[in-house]
């Protein structure tokens, strides 16, 4: 199972696809050129459980830690997870 990443200048998603299928994903923006605004994640009901929608968060709390970037939640589940994770938290700006 492999993640995506794809991106301009001011927005991104990453995604994790079986064949044709979409099986999870995660958007955000961009704000002050810093800050990667969660907006939404996505798991097809029939993949949840499965921890795909942590798995493509670290994928973006990676890609943030590489760039300098902070991350903002505005996904309840993001939230969440933050809460839960003080590795991820450290990322919170």
């Amino acid at each position: 199972m492999q993640i995506t990443h794809e991106k301009s200048e001011t927005r991104g998603i990453f995604y994790i696809k079986e064949g044709d299928d979409t099986l999870g994903k995660m958007t955000y923006h961009m704000a002050e050129k810093i800050i990667m605004v969660v907006t939404h994640t996505y798991v097809n009901p029939s993949q949840r459980g499965k921890g795909l929608a942590e798995k493509l968060v670290r994928a973006g709390a990676e890609y943030a830690k590489e760039n300098g970037f902070k991350i903002r939640p505005a996904c309840s589940y993001v939230s969440i997870l933050f809460d839960r994770k003080p590795d991820l938290a450290e990322l919170e700006g």
